[in-house]
């Protein structure tokens, strides 16, 4: 009860996403699908933190021996990355908390993808340095720039001179 009570208040506190897969014994028909995608609004807080040198990919290993799969979300925005990275995603530990347990959890299969998205955090890190602004208002310049230039997350990882075109 208690985790069912925690996916709740993740989903209304818009933490979670929210998918909801209904099946009708002995219904044929396609279930239906209730879903909305999740998107951090202006008043997110956003961690301070530095982001770790540390690379990963899908499966933690805990210190009691099990392992945690892990999936990185797809099709994301900045807002959503960087909530993914520093707040975690649908109950999932974030990949700063990840990264503290096993610093050495990554493996081979989605270790680019890692370092993708980490070059696009640190690279907002740098600017709001550079610029002496909140990681927040760095955020949501960048992610303005990528929706108004349509860039995807992989194609400004690939060229990241081009998630600010003043820096």
């Amino acid at each position: 009860m208690k985790t069912v009570l925690q996916h709740l208040f993740d989903i209304s506190s818009g933490r979670a996403p929210l998918n909801i897969n209904v099946h009708i014994p002995g219904d044929m028909r396609q279930p239906p699908v209730v879903a909305t995608d999740f998107e951090a609004g202006p008043s997110t807080l956003i961690s301070e933190r530095l982001l770790p040198a540390v690379p990963s990919s899908a499966l933690v290993r805990s210190r009691s021996n099990t392992t945690v799969g892990y999936r990185f979300a797809k099709a994301l925005t900045l807002l959503i990355l960087w909530r993914e990275w520093f707040h975690g995603l649908s109950g999932n530990y974030s990949i700063v908390e990840m990264n503290r347990m096993e610093p050495d959890w990554y493996k081979t299969n989605q270790g680019s993808y890692y370092d993708r998205r980490c070059r696009i955090l640190k690279k907002i890190q740098a600017y709001a340095v550079a610029k002496d602004i909140p990681d927040e208002v760095a955020l949501h310049k960048a992610e303005q720039r990528r929706q108004d230039k349509k860039f995807s997350l992989d194609h400004l990882a690939k060229s990241i001179r081009l998630l600010y075109g003043d820096f």
